[in-house]
């Protein structure tokens, strides 16, 4: 009777014979020694559902067994099936066999020549495999992945985020399948699956330095959908924006796992405002202005109000009872979600056109210090008011702190328009703009980026930024 030995080495050194699998182990000649556990129980699942695609390589033993010096994940899969009481030590492997000298030659061969696959072509496979139960009839999606899932020995989760990432934008796909960004940067930007919004992020990481960073791109995204416990969707209710047509989707790769997320923003912001609006209304009359807005959410923080037509917004300045009647309240979410409140800023209508003897030369046109008259106004009043407001600018200028010989020098400068955005019984409450050129900015990025690395991380923050001091004022330029 030939042996299990015998009949291998008359197959040949390249054809496949079989061997029981309790004669097999790992032989000392296989050069793979890291890793050789990640994954096993997946490799297995694999394994019963589409037995092994791959022969095993052997060299002959001691007695009769044989040492496997290539494939011995795969052996390991097979030894876990047979805990499971899924194989017997006699189920015949697939082997070919080869020569003991040359051993840890061919081992070492077999594991440098393999490729991996691309993971884009990993990712389009898996949805061309759910595409494909769907087409035999299965229609519940949950149901595709989760037998997709089984198929392959893999958690549910695993199947969606492949999905996830098989459904990004197709040039961000291309750029991975070409190496022009990471597996990482893919996944961050696969977070969210609105194409527009990847696509943007994706072309404004483009023109930077250091561009697809991980916590970069996540933090652009950031503030593009909704959460279930946001104000405005507590404001607005789960069920009504379910009721309009609002999607939610499994937010992935954000270190939130499994929380379902609102993409449908805009639709959001149209129910808040639908609801807010005629309560603005009432509670801005009440309060004795002569309507309300709601101030709006965006990128996580409120953001400025637009000013409505002939209005200007007016910051942290409380107007008087005839100023109120005129003016537009400005109002915002409560933290709860449940209430509407009144916020300190506010639009006031802009000043009337003045006729052209307004029109005489000033240092600031169209800023107003005094409000004009209700009357209409002589000549010779109109060049007095403006005479009077180019004093006062004047003086304001002269009592605000200088900047020559500072890091302000060259960059402070006076708005065209309303200088003056109110006053207390102590103070008047100036506005001047700051001018950063942007190779400035941009020369401090990869030192933000770092700090904002660390404190999303809870990392100790990093060395400071040398530049960072650029904008420190002497003291000597801060009047007493």
């Amino acid at each position: 009777m030939t042996s299990i030995a015998d009949a291998a080495v008359q197959l040949g050194s390249d054809q496949p014979a079989t061997v029981p699998l309790s004669k097999l182990y790992i032989s000392g000649k296989n050069v793979r020694k890291t890793d050789r556990e990640l994954d096993i129980d997946a490799l297995a699942d694999d394994i019963e559902a589409h037995g092994l695609l791959q022969p095993l390589i052997v060299i002959p033993a001691a007695g009769d067994r044989f040492g496997v010096i290539a494939g011995g994940r795969r052996l390991l899969a097979l030894e876990r099936l047979k805990k499971r009481g899924k194989l017997h030590g006699s189920h015949a492997v697939p082997v070919v066999h080869r020569d003991a000298v040359d051993g840890r030659e061919v081992s070492l061969a077999e594991n440098l020549h393999k490729v991996a696959m691309n993971p884009v072509d990993e990712f389009t496979a898996y949805a061309s495999i759910i595409a494909d139960y769907r087409d035999r009839g299965e229609a519940d999606e949950q149901v595709r992945i989760e037998r997709c899932a089984r198929h392959f020995g893999k958690t549910v989760r695993h199947v969606t985020e492949r999905l996830r990432l098989a459904a990004l934008a197709p040039a961000i796909l291309d750029a991975l399948r070409d190496g022009a960004i990471s597996l990482d940067a893919a996944k961050a930007y696969a977070a969210y699956p609105d194409h527009k919004l990847q696509l943007e992020i994706f072309t404004a990481q483009e023109r930077l330095p250091d561009k697809h960073r991980v916590a970069s791109i996540r933090a652009s995204l950031a503030g593009h959908v909704y959460r279930a416990g946001d104000r405005q969707v507590r404001y607005v209710g789960l069920d009504a924006y379910r009721a309009a047509g609002g999607r939610m989707e499994l937010e992935l790769f954000m270190g939130s796992a499994d929380e379902e997320v609102l993409v449908d923003t805009a639709l959001l912001d149209r129910l808040v405002h639908d609801k807010a609006g005629p309560e603005v209304t009432r509670l801005a009359r009440a309060a004795g202005f002569a309507d309300g807005i709601v101030q709006p959410w965006a990128g996580g923080s409120f953001a400025r109000p637009k000013a409505p037509g002939g209005f200007t917004l007016v910051y942290a300045f409380s107007p008087t009872q005839q100023e109120r009647a005129a003016a537009i309240a400005i109002y915002r979410i409560t933290a709860d979600g449940a209430d509407l409140e009144l916020v300190p800023d506010y639009f006031r209508p802009l000043a009337p056109e003045a006729g052209p003897a307004a029109q005489a030369p000033s240092l600031f046109a169209g800023t107003e210090v005094t409000r004009p008259p209700a009357r209409a106004e002589s000549e010779i009043e109109q060049l007095g008011r403006l005479r009077r407001q180019r004093i006062m600018l004047e003086a304001l200028k002269r009592a605000t702190p200088p900047v020559a010989n500072t890091a302000f020098a060259g960059r402070l400068n006076w708005p065209a328009d309303r200088v003056i955005q109110g006053e207390t019984d102590e103070a008047y409450i100036v506005t001047v703009l700051l001018t950063i050129p942007k190779a400035d900015v941009e020369r401090h990025l990869p030192a933000a980026e770092r700090a904002i690395d660390a404190e999303e991380s809870g990392r100790a923050p990093p060395d400071p930024d040398p530049d960072a001091a650029a904008f420190d004022i002497p003291a000597e330029a801060v009047p007493a």
